[in-house]
């Protein structure tokens, strides 16, 4: 097999094993919800929120270690150099060693004032919530202290599905005996346990099976990585980790604004058109973070072939283009009848939110190429501050827009300061970035393309909702017909646009040779 067919094949069995997982992922976590509030009611569902809020603080810890040594043993890997590849692991397995005591550290001294983050008091008390945070905190911190480490040589080698395959069978029996034990016992602690325990022979069992595969990991390396190589790991992790603080910064801001300035009802109503744009991006960013590997192990192999990466460059950005395109017209089109059915009419929100949240969530999605690629050539270090622009521009128009715009529109205004952030931040400096440092060119082609694309797929938006909305239907027929007209529609209209130029010829050719091998 050739690198670039193995390279393909890789990649594609990382976007289905992903895609795969985060569809099992989202099922599991509505059907353990569903049960969940059923047996043990909403306080114990309150306080699973509360902690799981207060773990993934600390999981920030990490701060996107993973991320800077992955980028590392691209190189490494590619060159066949066991050696290097062995003491950049040793590296890592110190420093999760020590990341993980931290946790643990933190959230024991965070244990006796977990009352002042509930308001209930009296309630809380009846349970021993300090034992459930407990339960939480070494299930959060078991995979620091043995074989998590190992995970990166998998996903430098761009095998991430074979790690997926394991993690989604213990999933799966994990779910499988947390719904029959809640029942039985209809115990917190029981539910607790059983995480817990898998998890541990989860993590142990992919630890045992990665060093079947690549034995080389288990020999102690022979020298140490000098400290120009720790420095330079040490900036990627500075970089990497303003880029995740940022990212989880503006995702929770615009409910605090939203509630802090408006009300809590209608941060409310607008959560349930979060969880689906959000269950949405998941989803299609699992698909394109699943090339990152593929394009880490391209950019070592291809050298100064800039031709060849950027040719892969624009196959990506099209297929960005395609998925975002036709997902955006189903959102907009699907909004009503779905929420409908979901939870009543009376929770859906005007045409001018939800083409906000269609605009964000496009707007956003175009540039999902540009930043796989940033992540798979490493560009975190020169991009730095970056996200700390971002952040506060973000901020501070959100504050601005729904002090000054009338209540009703409290949603547009928030999701306005992040658009506005967005392009005049991220979205023109991040092309730049990688045009200028991957490809050694201007970006001009690409901006322009952009927004072509984002007017394209907005026509198409208003196109198609205005016919749907000439077949008079409702509720579960509506939201079935419309989706169906949609799938169709804009699909056949792709291939019948795009079926000459190249990137569509890659891809084709490229799926076929997949079916045919298999």
């Amino acid at each position: 097999m050739s690198a670039k067919s193995g390279r393909i094949e890789k990649s594609m069995l990382n976007v289905l094993t992903g895609l795969f997982g985060q569809l099992l992922s989202f099922v599991m976590s509505f059907v353990i919800r569903t049960v969940f509030i059923k047996v043990l009611g909403e306080v114990y569902l309150g306080l699973n929120g509360l902690f799981t809020n207060i773990l993934s603080v600390l999981n920030l810890t990490e701060l996107g270690l993973g991320t800077a040594i992955v980028i590392e043993l691209y190189k490494t890997v590619a060159n066949e150099d066991e050696e290097k590849t062995n003491q950049y692991l040793q590296l890592y397995r110190k420093a999760y060693f020590f990341i993980g005591v931290l946790i643990l550290l933190a959230g024991l001294i965070m244990m006796p004032f977990l009352d002042k983050f509930v308001n209930d008091k009296e309630t809380i008390e009846l349970i021993n919530y300090r034992l459930v945070f407990l339960m939480y905190l070494f299930n959060t911190v078991f995979s620091y202290f043995f074989f998590a480490y190992r995970e990166a040589i998998l996903m430098a080698n761009q095998q991430e599905y074979k790690m997926r395959i394991i993690s989604y069978v213990f999933k799966f029996l994990e779910m499988i005996l947390q719904i029959i034990t809640l029942f039985i016992f209809k115990s917190i602690y029981v539910y607790l346990a059983i995480p817990l325990v898998l998890g541990c022979v989860s993590t142990i069992v992919k630890g045992v099976m990665i060093a079947k595969w690549f034995p080389y990991i288990l020999e102690k390396p022979k020298g140490k990585l000098s400290k120009e190589e720790i420095k330079t790991t040490a900036k990627n992790v500075y970089s990497v980790a303003l880029y995740k603080i940022s990212g989880t910064v503006i995702n929770s801001t615009d409910n605090i604004i939203l509630s802090s300035y408006i009300s809590i009802i209608l941060t409310g109503i607008y959560s349930n058109y979060v969880i689906l744009t959000s269950a949405l991006n998941t989803i299609i960013s699992k698909i394109f973070s699943s090339f990152t590997a593929s394009l880490g192990n391209l950019n070592v192999d291809a050298g100064d072939d800039i031709e060849k990466k950027y040719s892969i460059f624009k196959t990506i950005s099209f297929l960005n283009f395609w998925v975002y395109g036709y997902v955006s017209v189903c959102m907009f089109v699907l909004f009503d009848p779905f929420i409908s059915i979901w939870v009543g009419e009376e929770f859906i929100m005007n045409k001018p939110t939800e083409i906000a949240i269609v605009a964000n969530f496009l707007i956003a999605g175009l540039q999902e190429a540009i930043g796989t690629h940033r992540a798979a050539y490493g560009l975190f270090y020169k991009g730095r501050y970056r996200p700390v622009f971002s952040v506060v521009l973000n901020i501070a128009l959100s504050i601005l827009f729904v002090k000054i715009m009338p209540a009703e529109y409290g949603v547009v205004a928030v999701l306005l300061g992040t658009m506005i952030s967005n392009i005049a931040v991220s979205w023109w400096f991040d092309g730049y970035l990688v045009h200028k440092y991957a490809f050694n060119m201007k970006p001009w082609k690409y901006y322009i393309t952009y927004w072509i694309r984002f007017g394209f797929i907005s026509l198409l938006c208003f196109a198609f909702n205005y016919v749907c909305s000439l077949i008079q239907l409702s509720g579960v027929m509506a939201f079935v017909v419309y989706f169906v007209i949609c799938t169709l529609g804009i699909n056949l209209l792709f291939i019948a646009l795009f079926f000459k130029t190249d990137e569509f010829k890659y891809l084709y050719d490229n799926g076929m040779r997949l079916i045919k091998h298999h």
